[in-house]
């Protein structure tokens, strides 16, 4: 079976300049140099980009099943924008919590201008993210990618604990894992797949729930 590469080349295309694009967003009407320089820091183009690149590569898939035009919508690209932006602030707080030296082969931000100050950028990131998916005036979208946020706090604090029976602590694994990794991607997959065609959300969702954990 030949499988062509073309929408993930494609998509690779779209996606250039996609750290500017977040960059735009975090540093409209922002004075302070040094939230500047923090969230550059991490939005330098440098990364792997995998999330946007998969829940592009979704939106392309449903907007051409549905029989639309295979090009994604400014709303599917604000959504995997704000999925890459959650991300990278939860980069930054685990980095803290983690005690960690590096990320992405450099020194963590929180070596180079302190806890507090990067604590203050994670923050600010997703807050930039918070009023991005508001002004999308989508209530089922925002109430998906709203809950990424809490599945992220609530895996944080479950991966400090354990289970001390063996079956209950892989359970207690695999929801961890759901809620600190699965859940950003499921739901933003979820969540262009609405903006194309509500019938595809809770498709998409379970999609991905089944393989990011197997």
């Amino acid at each position: 079976m030949h499988v062509s590469a073309a929408p993930l080349r494609s998509t690779y295309k779209s996606k250039e300049g996609f750290s500017d694009d977040a960059l735009q967003l975090i540093h409209a009407d922002l004075q302070s140099l040094c939230l500047r320089e923090i969230t550059h820091y991490y939005f330098d183009g440098k990364g792997k980009a995998f999330r946007p690149t998969l829940v592009l590569l979704m939106a392309r898939s449903c907007n051409a099943t549905c029989g639309n035009s295979r090009e994604v919508t400014m709303a599917q690209r604000t959504i995997a924008r704000i999925a890459e932006m959650i991300h990278t602030a939860s980069l930054i707080h685990d980095d803290i919590i983690d005690q960690a030296d590096t990320r992405r082969g450099k020194l963590a931000a929180s070596r180079i201008w302190g806890e507090r100050k990067a604590i203050l950028a994670g923050d600010f990131i997703l807050s930039t993210a918070s009023v991005a998916l508001a002004r999308l005036g989508n209530e089922h979208v925002i109430s998906m990618v709203a809950q990424v946020v809490e599945d992220l706090v609530r895996g944080e604090f479950m991966q400090l604990g354990s289970k001390e029976n063996e079956n209950e602590r892989f359970a207690h694994y695999l929801l961890k894992t759901f809620k600190k990794t699965a859940s950003l991607m499921a739901h933003s997959c979820k969540a262009v797949g609405n903006a194309s065609s509500p019938i595809f959300s809770t498709v998409l969702f379970y999609y991905y729930v089944t393989i990011l954990l197997t």
